[in-house]
């Protein structure tokens, strides 16, 4: 179904049809003719256009490790990911705390997001939260948001991570995607 531009009325002149056509299939289109789950919103794709879209998040409280300087996915599993359908844009938050076993300014942990289906898109240091730790094994809060561009479609998002030295342990790790 498409929206119609509303037919201007003629005396006389409105049947069924016109009714069915400029009135009950344009309400249709409208948000709460289209909205089926709740905590849902709408984004215009096109030209009077709506796509309803949900906001996903995930959350690991357990401790993982490592101590990879390139983005890997943590020994004790992936995550945490959501998958989300999208339009071309979405915002992505990202939260952990950390601590690593190192000393020195150059012990940074590092989370970022990678993302799989319509899109493939590696994790970046451009998209992580990042936190130094000066003295070993101090536990701190990273949080960034980002947004990115994808293709449009079924794009599932997933927490990823990285040291530059030491072993870094990551726990209470989130994740919070929000489709435009």
């Amino acid at each position: 179904m498409v929206w119609t531009a509303p037919q201007t009325a003629v005396a006389g002149q409105f049947t069924a049809a016109l009714f069915n056509t400029h009135i009950r299939d344009n309400l249709n289109m409208l948000a709460p003719a289209l909205a089926t789950t709740v905590g849902g919103y709408f984004v215009s794709t096109a030209a009077n256009t709506l796509a309803q879209r949900t906001r996903g998040q995930s959350s690991i409280t357990a401790e993982d490790s490592t101590a990879s300087t390139t983005y890997v996915n943590l020994p004790g599993g992936s995550g945490p990911a959501v998958t989300a359908t999208t339009g071309t844009k979405v915002i992505v938050g990202l939260s952990f705390i950390g601590r690593n076993s190192g000393t020195g300014v150059n012990n940074r942990q590092w989370m970022s997001v990678a993302v799989s289906g319509a899109t493939t898109t590696a994790a970046s240091d451009v998209r992580a939260c990042m936190m130094t730790q000066n003295a070993a094994d101090q536990s701190q809060r990273s949080g960034t948001w980002t947004m990115m561009t994808v293709t449009a479609g079924s794009n599932t998002f997933t927490g990823q991570y990285r040291v530059t030295a030491g072993t870094g342990t990551f726990y209470s790790r989130n994740i919070i995607v929000i489709p435009l």
